[in-house]
């Protein structure tokens, strides 16, 4: 039982540590980009879903 959870604990640290870099990533390249487009409340937090557009 001990290793399942040591097993899951450590899959979920690293699902959570690759969304906070997915997170910075998104902040980072909104901030690169604060001259072509005016940052907002909403800009930062959605940097990641619309770059792609």
């Amino acid at each position: 039982m001990s290793e399942a959870f040591g097993f899951m604990f450590a899959f979920y640290g690293l699902l959570l540590g690759l969304a906070v870099a997915e997170i910075a990533s998104g902040f980072s390249r909104a901030y690169d980009e604060r001259h072509k487009r005016r940052l907002g409340i909403i800009a930062p937090s959605s940097a990641r879903c619309c770059s792609s557009i």
